[in-house]
Parts: C-alpha cells; sequence; structure tokens
C-alpha cells in the first residue's frame, strides 16, 4: 500500500509539473498567485530537513511546533495582522491533534527529545 500511494503521488506531481510548463509565457497567473524566489525555496528546505534532522534530540512535538512556526514566517503567514497569534495557535493545535490521535488514540508513542 505504501508503495503504490508513491506512485500514485509521483504520477499526480508529474501531471502538476507538465500543467505547469504548459502555461503560456505571457499568461495570467491567479491573483492569489505569489512568486516566491530561490531563497525562500531554499530555506524553506532548509527547515523541512533540519526539522528532520533535529526530531531525534529534540523531539517530535518540540520540533513540529518550531517547524511550523519557521515555515509560517518564511512563507509571510506570520505578516499579515494577527499572523502570529493564529501561527502558534495552530501550530499548537497540530501538535495537539497528532498527541491526541496518535499517542492517546492509536497508542504511536512519537520520539522524545529533551523537552518533551
Amino acid at each position: 500500500l505504501p508503495g503504490s500511494c508513491a506512485v500514485l503521488l509521483g504520477i499526480i506531481s508529474l501531471g502538476l509539473l507538465v500543467k505547469a510548463l504548459q502555461l503560456p509565457s505571457g499568461s495570467k497567473r491567479p491573483p492569489e498567485y505569489e512568486p516566491w524566489n530561490a531563497a525562500t525555496v531554499l530555506s524553506a528546505t532548509g527547515v523541512a530537513v533540519a526539522y528532520v534532522a533535529l526530531i531525534p534530540l529534540m523531539g517530535f512535538y518540540t520540533t513540529t511546533f518550531l517547524t511550523i512556526n519557521a515555515q509560517a514566517l518564511l512563507l509571510g503567514a506570520a505578516r499579515k495582522p494577527g499572523g502570529w497569534w493564529m501561527t502558534l495557535v495552530t501550530a499548537l493545535g497540530v501538535c495537539g491533534i497528532f498527541y491526541a490521535v496518535f499517542d492517546r488514540i492509536f497508542n504511536v508513542p512519537f520520539p522524545q527529545g529533551i523537552l518533551f
């Protein structure tokens, strides 16, 4: 099943890539489209790599909370009015839902670290 999901995701990704490459050079993008520069993409990738590397050291919950906030900062969510509060609440909510569902309901513990 995981292999089938990976193949399906790969096919869908290729389809999206082909669709993106077929856009004419002068075509209008949707108004919500915000072009990102290479530095933003590389920074977000760096945060994702650091997330994976720091989970064994800091634990899942702490690392997830920090990563969600870092990605929101990089992608501009924190610049909107009330963005910081919403980002903090979202990160806390995601960690809480993961804890409730996986640790309490399914009894699948996440990696422990220094704090949690």
